[in-house]
Formats: C-alpha cells, sequence, structure tokens
C-alpha cells in the first residue's frame, strides 16, 4: 500500500500514539491525587518581597498580619472542586514540630481562573531551625522547602508573669539571668532601689500588671507592678465610673459645671476644663467630683485666676450642681 509509504502517514502515528500515552499518564496522576490539587507554585515574592527569600523568621513578638511569619503558594486545581475539598487536600509539613508548628492554613481566591493563593501561619514552639514544605494529601505533590528559624521563645516566660505575684517574678528573672527595672504603677517611680529594702511581707502585698521593653541581648525586662489593694480599688473605681457615665457623661457635667459659674459670676467666668483640669472622678454611681482652674471677672473687668470645684449630680438631660466653690 502506498500509502505506508508516505512520510505524514508515519508521523501521524506516532502524535497519536505519543498523545495516548501522554493522557494515560495525566489521567492516572489526576485520579491518583483524587482530582482535586493539579499543582503547587510557591510564589517567592511573597517573603519580604525578595526574590528568591524562603525563610520565615519566627518569633513571640511577631504580629499576626507580619509577613515574616506565612508561608504562601499559589494552589491551581480543577473546575467544579469545592473549598471544603481543596482544604482537606493541602496541608503543611513540618519537619521538626518541637521548633514550631502549623497555625492556620487559608484559602482565597486567586486572580486565575482555578487558582487559590494558600496561606500558612505557624506557632512558634522553641528556639531553632527546621524546615517545611506545602503538599497535597498523598505527598504526591510538594512545595520548594522553607526555612522556619524561631528565636526569642525565652521572652514567653517573661511575658507570662502578668498577674504573679512579685516574688515569683522577681525569682523567675534571676534564673533567666536577667536584670530587671521595677516600675510603681501608680505613680511611675522607678521602685527598684526601694525593692532590696522590703522585707517578704512587704514584697507579698504587691503583683506584676504589665512586662514591657524586654532586651534579649541586654537580658533587660521593666516591670510594672502594684498592690492587691490598689488594683481593687482601680477595679471598683472603673465600674462606679462607668455606672455614672450612663446616667450623666462627665462633659455634660462639666458644661452644667461652667453654666453655674456664669450664674455666679456674671460679669464673666471661664472654666478651664480641658486645658485646666486637676481632676475628675466619680464620687459614687450618682455624683461627679470636678475641680479645674478658671477665670473670674469682676464689674471693674479686673480678672482673677482662681481654681473651682464642684459636685455634679442627675442626668445628661437635667444635670444638677449640689456643690460650688471657687478660691
Amino acid at each position: 500500500m502506498k500509502i505506508l509509504k508516505k512520510w505524514w502517514f508515519w508521523l501521524i502515528i506516532i502524535i497519536a500514539i505519543a498523545f495516548l500515552i501522554f493522557g494515560a499518564s495525566e489521567s492516572k496522576k489526576e485520579e491518583k491525587i483524587n482530582g482535586s490539587v493539579v499543582s503547587f507554585v510557591l510564589q517567592n515574592s511573597a517573603f519580604n518581597d525578595v526574590s528568591a527569600q524562603t525563610d520565615i523568621k519566627l518569633s513571640p513578638e511577631d504580629s499576626d498580619s507580619s509577613v515574616s511569619n506565612k508561608a504562601y503558594v499559589k494552589t491551581s486545581y480543577k473546575a467544579g472542586t469545592t473549598l471544603d475539598t481543596l482544604k482537606s487536600e493541602v496541608k503543611f509539613v513540618i519537619a521538626d514540630e518541637s521548633i514550631a508548628t502549623v497555625d492556620e492554613i487559608t484559602f482565597k481566591a486567586g486572580s486565575a481562573e482555578n487558582t487559590m493563593s494558600t496561606t500558612c501561619s505557624f506557632i512558634p514552639v522553641a528556639d531553632g531551625t527546621t524546615t517545611g514544605h506545602f503538599e497535597n494529601v498523598d505527598g504526591s505533590i510538594t512545595s520548594r522547602d522553607i526555612t522556619i528559624t524561631v528565636s526569642k521563645m525565652e521572652t514567653v516566660p517573661l511575658k507570662a508573669l502578668v498577674g504573679a505575684s512579685l516574688s515569683d517574678a522577681m525569682s523567675v528573672v534571676e534564673k533567666m539571668g536577667y536584670t530587671a527595672t521595677y516600675i510603681h504603677a501608680q505613680s511611675g517611680l522607678d521602685f527598684t532601689g526601694e525593692l532590696t529594702a522590703y522585707d517578704d511581707d512587704q514584697i507579698a502585698k504587691y503583683v506584676i500588671t504589665e512586662v514591657s521593653d524586654i532586651n534579649t541581648d541586654k537580658k533587660t525586662v521593666t516591670l510594672k507592678i502594684n498592690t492587691q489593694d490598689n488594683i481593687d480599688a482601680n477595679t471598683k473605681a472603673k465600674e462606679t465610673e462607668a455606672a455614672l457615665s450612663s446616667k450623666l457623661s462627665a462633659g455634660h457635667a462639666w458644661t452644667a459645671a461652667a453654666d453655674y459659674g456664669k450664674t455666679e459670676y456674671p460679669y464673666g467666668f471661664k472654666l478651664h476644663y480641658m486645658a485646666g483640669q486637676l481632676a475628675q472622678e466619680a464620687v459614687d454611681e450618682d455624683t461627679w467630683y470636678l475641680k479645674a482652674t478658671c477665670t473670674v471677672t469682676n464689674e471693674y473687668k479686673a480678672t482673677r485666676e482662681m481654681e473651682c470645684e464642684a459636685k455634679v449630680t442627675g442626668t445628661d438631660s437635667n444635670p444638677e450642681v449640689i456643690e460650688f466653690d471657687v478660691h
């Protein structure tokens, strides 16, 4: 047969055979991966906008929105795949979970059809370095390895001191080899020197209210301290102020005091409750105590700078000044 001698005939036969072999292998591959995740393409530019950057830097001080503590891939998938199916097909594998663990994997529709922008965030566990990568459910498709480095985990026990007794905090600081500065939360004064003269009973009155300025290189930390009595009193004062403000706001109380002063001093009275405010306290759930500087004018237009104290009760719609004194 003459057609068997034509070169183009054999070219067609070769192409057809190649197509059948390639198609069969692709079908098997798609069947193997459950027809969902087709490929991973690592987006290197997502790592601190550096082309070849594939390092994750983790520490307890990282914010949730920090690019440096997240890994990114573009996940391509077959049409018709549901988000739930996609979630079940994608995971992030960490070589050493004593260094870091997976926090959350999230998905967002990609700009191209049938793609998802896949993001993995992490939880630091201990100082050290490990690697990790994205992969599909059976591990047949993986992204390139990403280096995960964890540092400054020693800040965790320091930050956990909030609410601890001063005695326990001092013990932890000493064991960690840190030097602490102790600030009195009420006055803002440095109490570090005073604490050296306190006995156990005096130290037992204090708790840690805030931890800040942790320097892992210099091994220094600042701890705010306060007595439990002061903390309880502050909490009660805030509750009282909230209850009072729900009926009579401080702004309405100040306005009522200013208006009252104008009736007492008809030639001129100005209450400086913005720039000259000296006190604003809830006496109880019904009464504000207010104190501010004021300017009083007499009938001869002479002015004098004085201080005004007032107590105001009532409601926003009907405030009542029950005490008023200028001196």
